[in-house]
């Protein structure tokens, strides 16, 4: 009976010991490519979450047609590494999408694209978060404190999205500036933006809007 109990043990420990290199090998490299010492990341085997933790600058972009860059963002940038034992065979039905947390996106709203359509490298793809007065506005009218994307990659291709990888950047450390230089947001002038749009929104006239005004003197 001690034996079975001992042999018992001893191929579990086996089966524990062999299972997070299987799932090792279906996980692709994380790099941050965009103030990568201003970063927290956890990882916890197929998730990774990266947090921007100190204040950034972030400067919008103009639009670059042959990079497919978009103009009226800032973006951060990530490098996601396929698994160490990919190949062009393993690759070839790859795919990944992406969403924002807290606005109504899901998958189902998605476009799913193939890795080796998209890649950057033989074997890398570079993703990257966008940044700007309209994503800012939206978190705050969703009352999210902060911008998150997720990215989800199906390897080799079954319809399992084994690896995710989330990018939050907190609104409280967004310094955003136009291609000039001009400031857009901050902290402190976005939430004197947002009291002036409420504001803004009341009638002006009336009993209401004469004491909302003698307030705002105040506050």
């Amino acid at each position: 009976m001690k034996k079975r109990i001992l042999f018992i043990i001893s191929l579990f420990l086996m089966i524990t010991a062999f299972i997070p290199n299987v799932f090792a090998a279906t996980y692709g490299a994380v790099t941050v490519l965009t103030n990568p010492d201003d970063v927290e990341i956890v990882t916890n085997r197929g998730k990774t979450t990266i947090t921007y933790k100190n204040p950034i600058d972030i400067q919008i972009a103009e639009e670059d047609e042959t990079l497919g860059r978009p103009g009226g963002s800032g973006w951060l940038g990530m490098r996601i590494n396929a698994p160490s034992d990919s190949n062009e065979n393993s690759l070839k039905d790859a795919t990944y999408y992406s969403i924002v947390e807290g606005v109504g996106e899901s998958k189902a709203t998605a476009e799913v694209k193939k890795f080796l359509d998209k890649r950057d490298g033989s074997w890398y793809i570079d993703i990257w978060s966008g940044i700007s007065l309209d994503r800012i506005r939206e978190a705050e009218q969703n009352n999210l404190n902060s911008i998150t994307r997720d990215w989800y990659f199906d390897w080799d291709g079954n319809g399992v999205y084994e690896q995710e990888v989330t990018v939050v950047m907190p609104l409280i450390n967004i310094n955003l500036t136009d291609e000039n230089g001009n400031v857009l947001y901050t902290p402190e002038s976005m939430s004197e933006k947002v009291k002036t749009e409420k504001l803004d929104n009341i009638p002006k006239t009336g009993f209401i809007y004469a004491i909302v005004n003698y307030l705002s003197y105040l506050f």
